[in-house]
């Protein structure tokens, strides 16, 4: 089973156009996180992994929604963020469940470092991080 058959049926994801990219992004960026070159990923290299996507996804949300370039999302910037994500959801034929949707929650409330509405780099890279790994719970 390929990576991107694997990520495509862990979040539910009916797109074969999905499996597709996350093959070729995988394909790209393997050697990079392989630091062995042992075919496969130990421990630390997928801690190292994962965080580099989640920076780097999180650094992505902020060039797309940062409109007035602050580097953080005001919460009209993360109302435009969520309708964007709820959009390719759709595209890819992917509907969250109410669990999925309850982790999302959950995994927002504890990204979040201070009581401000706003979501900075950390933040946001934290979201991920812990949204991506109540995927694999």
């Amino acid at each position: 089973m390929s990576c991107g058959e694997r990520v495509t049926e862990l979040i539910g994801s009916s797109d074969p156009g999905f499996q597709a990219k996350t093959d070729a992004i995988m394909d790209k960026y393997w050697y990079f996180f392989d630091k062995d070159r042992s075919d496969s990923l130990s421990w630390d290299e997928w801690r190292y992994a994962n965080s580099a996507f989640a920076v780097v996804d999180a650094l992505v949300i902020l060039e797309a929604f940062d409109a007035d370039r602050d580097q953080s999302l005001s919460s009209t910037e993360q109302n435009a963020w969520r309708s964007k994500m709820r959009e390719m959801f759709s595209a890819f034929g992917y509907q969250p469940t109410p669990e999925q949707h309850a982790a999302m929650v959950a995994a927002w409330a504890l990204s979040q470092t201070d009581d401000d509405p706003s979501a900075s780099l950390i933040e946001l890279s934290r979201f991920n991080l812990l949204l991506w790994n109540s995927f694999y719970q």
